[in-house]
């Protein structure tokens, strides 16, 4: 398609506020698993950014996310936060 192209893949991002519910799991599964699909593919870097909308006791804050699930303001400004780096440097504007 466009060979060089830069593509930055991020991981799911959290949900439910319990450590234990299935949706956590499943997505710390699938995070898990992603870079190992994603490594020899060229032009294309993973980065899991979940962990920023976590506390320190591994909760998910509802500051963050207030439904569990789409960001708050805040959550988008430590997403920005997190990408616009990475989104720089994959541009050769480091």
């Amino acid at each position: 398609m466009y060979p060089e192209m830069e593509i930055l893949v991020l991981g799911v991002f959290p949900r439910r506020r319990n450590l234990d519910h299935p949706h956590r799991k499943e997505i710390i599964e699938l995070n898990s698993y992603l870079p190992k699909l994603l490594k020899d593919i060229p032009n294309v870097t993973y980065m899991d950014i979940g962990p920023k909308f976590l506390d320190d006791k591994g909760f998910l804050s509802e500051e963050m996310m207030p439904d569990t699930t789409h960001p708050s303001e805040k959550g988008h400004q430590i997403w920005a936060d997190a990408v616009v780096p990475k989104l720089k440097e994959l541009m050769g504007k480091k």
